[in-house]
């Protein structure tokens, strides 16, 4: 009775400890779990999780190098315990699939980088929901807030607050998504940021 309630304890799925492979843990659920999500919406969650992650575990790489390295792989043994692993995703992480309006920063400029940073992220999820489903329409609402705000974003404006080079405005941009994961996933940070819709 003992060993089949051991055997038992064994097989009920729970989330690493670690906070790197619980969240890549968390991106494979998050991308294979039933329910009424959209893609997109499911692209901004997955994309929250390998955020965390690189955040978790940078492997001495930039933020955004070290978030392009952690693409989730499919696992086909997942599937079967997704729904499970889903409430201990929701748990751990309650940011990532909640659609709570957030607060961006009150500095003009850390919310203008913050928001460049998301929407660039959305924007590259909207231009392979394009490829893969034939479906511009994601695309064009994330490009209608994104160009006008990259517009915004000159070498001037970026000298002023003291970045000199491609690689500081990364840095700092890293920073700010770093920043916005305590905020809310891509999805609610993006429509502070004025996205209408995914």
């Amino acid at each position: 009775m003992f060993a089949l309630a051991a055997l038992l304890a064994q097989a009920a799925p729970t989330l690493p400890v670690n906070l790197k492979d619980a969240s890549m843990r968390c991106a494979q659920v998050v991308a294979v779990a039933e329910g009424g999500d959209s893609h997109m919406r499911r692209s901004a969650q997955v994309s929250f999780f390998m955020m965390t992650a690189a955040k978790a575990d940078p492997a001495g790489k930039s933020f955004l190098d070290r978030v392009n390295d952690l693409v989730p792989q499919p696992d086909p043994k997942i599937a079967a315990v997704a729904s499970a692993l889903l409430k201990q995703c929701d748990q751990r992480f309650p940011q990532a699939r909640s659609m709570a309006p957030v607060k961006l920063p009150s500095d003009p400029f850390q919310r203008d980088v913050m928001c460049f940073g998301t929407l660039a992220l959305l924007q590259g999820a909207a231009q392979q929901f394009e490829t893969d489903f034939k479906d511009s329409a994601p695309l064009g609402r994330v490009k209608a807030v994104f160009e006008p705000l990259a517009a915004r974003m000159t070498d001037d404006v970026l000298t002023k607050h003291g970045m000199n080079s491609e690689a500081a405005f990364t840095t700092y941009m890293g920073d700010r998504l770093k920043d916005s994961l305590a905020l809310g996933n891509p999805e609610t940070v993006g429509k502070a940021c004025g996205l209408s819709s995914l």
